[in-house]
């Protein structure tokens, strides 16, 4: 599978003794010893997607492989010298994948199978270069056989800068028209999807911001041609109710020339709505109203918010609520929104109430009647799964707001 080279002086059966020396220097994890057995510009060519130059990088891919299986060992069965200095060795590879391969958890498998290796020697009889007719046999055997495909090394090395923090490297791996599908209710309310960096760069940020993981593990790859599918298991810290999350990623992944051109990302999560939270942030928006505090309703509304209000000819985002409560305030100094029954599941709340208020300041360029307004109010709102609003619609009878507002005494 991985490996050798050797050396002397060019004579076949030096050659092979010197050939079960390397292997068995290996066994040893003796890379001194297999280091002197190869050429300065030795190439392995069975380590990885790409060729690995020089004998010290060789031995560095290897030890990814030794580590997965702290007990790899080499037992070779027959050597043959082939034409232009080549050899083939027959050889049996045996071991126990007990600690991860790079990224990837380990699988605790045992292996046994057969490679055939072909080791290229120059005249002074070192090591130039090994290929292997299975060179992936190890990684099929733990199921891990999606490595082979070129493409699955860009996605991990993707993750490997994504769990880094290196997001600009990240960005960098991507596209310039990549597009980016994200499907998590903890992230956003609905499905997103982001096109181009400067809107990939806002995804991330956005993660950023809400979710902190503690952990974040690919442990599982499929790969067909330029899609790579990966099962990520993952575990944080809800941003709204604190609690601990764990969940299964599933994402899909197309790499173009290198680059990830497409990226849809779901979790094993449904909705979930908060019945406490959603009752304690509409309580709470209620008083923030009654204080006048248009500033804060921000705090209670997503950036998508909407209110539908008798005051306003069509749905009007946050804007026109922030007018609404200003002018009321300045009419109506001591506003009190009485909330008499309220009910939610978490996604929807209906509050039943009564607005009362003296007219003591002006209203829409109209001068203070001094009347007081009594008028019972039914309010629906449409909340996210932060537990802040999507939508609200506002009914009130006008007509008799109206009538209280300039009656005279």
């Amino acid at each position: 599978m991985i490996m050798f080279m050797v050396a002397t002086n060019g004579i076949a059966q030096d050659v092979k003794a010197n050939i079960r020396a390397a292997y068995d220097a290996l066994n040893r994890r003796d890379y001194a010893a297999f280091t002197k057995l190869c050429a300065p510009d030795f190439t392995e060519y069975a380590a990885g997607s790409e060729p690995v130059k020089s004998p010290e990088a060789a031995i560095e891919t290897y030890k990814v492989y030794f580590n997965a299986f702290p007990d790899l060992r080499f037992t070779i069965d027959e050597i043959t010298k082939g034409d232009d200095a080549r050899y083939f060795v027959k050889v049996n590879i045996t071991g126990t994948n007990d600690q991860p391969f790079w990224m990837l958890p380990a699988t605790h498998k045992n292996v046994n199978v057969n490679d055939l290796d072909i080791i290229e020697v120059n005249s002074k009889g070192l090591a130039v270069s090994h290929w292997s007719a299975n060179p992936y046999a190890l990684l099929r055997a733990i199921g891990y056989g999606s490595l082979e495909n070129p493409a699955t090394a860009v996605i991990m090395e993707v993750y490997n800068k994504f769990g880094s923090g290196d997001i600009a490297g990240v960005l960098e791996m991507t596209d310039d028209d990549a597009v980016f599908n994200v499907h998590d209710p903890d992230l956003y309310d609905d499905a997103m999807m982001f096109k181009g960096k400067t809107e990939i760069a806002r995804f991330f940020a956005d993660l950023g911001n809400k979710i902190q993981y503690t952990k974040f593990q690919p442990w599982r790859f499929v790969a067909d041609g330029d899609d790579v599918f990966a099962l990520v298991s993952a575990e944080y810290k809800h941003p709204v109710s604190g609690k601990m999350i764990a969940t299964n990623y599933t994402h899909h992944f197309k790499v173009t020339n290198g680059r990830i051109s497409y990226f849809k990302g779901l979790t094993e999560l449904q909705k979930t709505y908060d019945k406490k939270l959603a009752e304690a942030n509409i309580r709470a928006l209620f008083e923030v109203m009654d204080s006048g505090k248009s500033e804060r309703l921000k705090d209670y509304c997503n950036s998508d918010f909407h209110i539908s209000n008798p005051l306003l000819p069509v749905p009007s985002p946050i804007q026109a609520f922030e007018g609404i409560l200003m002018t009321q305030k300045t009419a109506f100094p001591d506003m009190k929104h009485e909330v008499v029954e309220l009910t939610t599941d978490g996604h929807y709340v209906t509050t039943r109430g009564i607005f009362s208020g003296t007219n003591t300041g002006p209203m829409m360029s109209n001068p203070p009647s001094g009347n007081k307004v009594v008028i019972p109010f039914i309010v629906l709102d449409e909340l996210d799964t932060m537990g802040k609003i999507k939508n609200r619609y506002v009914q009130f009878d006008l007509k008799s707001f109206e009538a209280q507002l300039m009656a005279s005494k």
